[in-house]
């Protein structure tokens, strides 16, 4: 449900915003970009939910992390003092990917593996304690 209401909005963002000409040339590009942002902070938020005891922890944690996440966007974009060690940040290269899709910029098979092995490494880690939460129960 979080990915398709990310990617209705992504399609409304990009048509509004770039127009329906320009944005339907871009939008397949940028609708990977946002499944794999997406599918990522919804892993991220799962786990969240199932290793936090409360709501409180969980709104706690997960801003922290939603922080975490956003920080290449307001320390790479247009400004005068260059972060080197930005490139290190593990959201940067999404963010990136979701620029270069705009701009049409190609993007590396290498991204597109990492992103995929992140995914699949969130996944796995997410049906562990979601395992080991129903064990706890039975």
């Amino acid at each position: 449900m979080f990915l398709l209401s990310d990617l209705a909005f992504a399609v409304l963002l990009t048509l509004l915003n770039v127009g329906l000409n320009d944005g339907a040339a871009v939008l397949p590009a940028v609708l990977l970009q946002t499944a794999i942002l997406s599918l990522m902070m919804a892993l991220v938020g799962l786990l969240c939910a199932l290793l936090l005891k409360d709501f409180r922890q969980f709104t706690l944690a997960y801003l922290v992390i939603a922080i975490f996440a956003a920080t290449p966007v307001f320390l790479s974009a247009n400004t005068s003092i260059k972060f080197d060690w930005i490139g290190y940040h593990p959201f940067y290269h999404v963010y990136m990917g979701l620029k270069n899709a705009y701009f049409g910029t190609d993007i590396s098979p290498a991204y597109y593996a990492g992103a995929a092995g992140v995914i699949a490494l969130l996944f796995l880690v997410v049906r562990l304690a979601f395992h080991r939460e129903i064990g706890k129960e039975g």
